[in-house]
């Protein structure tokens, strides 16, 4: 094959490889994402950004209103749902997180006023905040 067909050649190869090893898989993970925004509706179970599953309440035009908890919903714009999750998969929903009956606070909680679970008495006020010394009238 003479070099002047060579080139070419190489050239076209070149671009359909990354063309189908780049943008056509960037393309039907773009789609795939699309399809799952649209298919929102509420009860579906999610996974969010920022690694909270939540439950879908409301969907709108560009947000989500999602319950993070029972009675706790927050806003999140739909760019920010990784993943429809069934149920098997989330281990909030199956029950598997561990859960510390025993919760003691630490000492930064203590310091910002937090109560004492020891005595149930109120911590020290916040030794960070300035403090002003008394005078007496």
């Amino acid at each position: 094959m003479p070099q002047q067909f060579t080139t070419p050649l190489l050239l076209i190869l070149m671009v359909a490889a990354f063309y189908f090893l780049m943008i056509r898989p960037q393309q039907k993970r773009a789609k795939a994402q699309r399809e799952t925004l649209t298919s929102l509706a509420p009860g579906t179970r999610v996974l969010l950004a920022n690694g909270f599953y939540a439950t879908v309440a409301t969907v709108h035009d560009t947000a989500v209103e999602v319950e993070l908890a029972p009675g706790v919903t927050s806003f999140v714009v739909k760019q920010a749902i990784v993943q429809v999750v069934p149920i098997q998969a989330d281990p909030a929903a199956a029950g598997e997180l561990p859960v510390d009956d025993d919760l003691e606070l630490d000492e930064e909680a203590r310091t910002l006023g937090a109560s004492d679970p020891a005595d149930g008495r109120p911590a020290d006020d916040d030794p960070r905040q300035e403090r002003t010394p008394r005078t007496e009238a």
